[in-house]
């Protein structure tokens, strides 16, 4: 999902909306081991991060590039 570069609030309502939507779905369709599908939830929750930091970043690149390398090594920890 790439939104673009952001201009209003519009672009995270939209990446909320498609959270939660995807949250909501992963929990009613629950037909994987809650392992599953709490790290499909991870991954959708790292994918919104994501755009969150890149449209931090095209604001100013260093915010984004420091949020970037936190959410990276916190994932390397979670996985460890």
């Amino acid at each position: 999902m790439n939104l673009g570069l952001p201009t209003s609030r519009r672009q995270v309502e939209v990446i909320d909306q498609w959270l939660r939507e995807m949250s909501a779905q992963l929990e009613a369709g629950r037909s994987s081991s809650r392992r599953d599908t709490n790290e499909s939830l991870l991954t959708i929750h790292q994918f919104a991060l994501l755009e969150v930091i890149r449209q931090t970043g095209v604001q100013c690149f260093e915010r984004g590039d420091f949020l970037r390398r936190v959410l990276n090594r916190y994932t390397e920890l979670i996985i460890e």
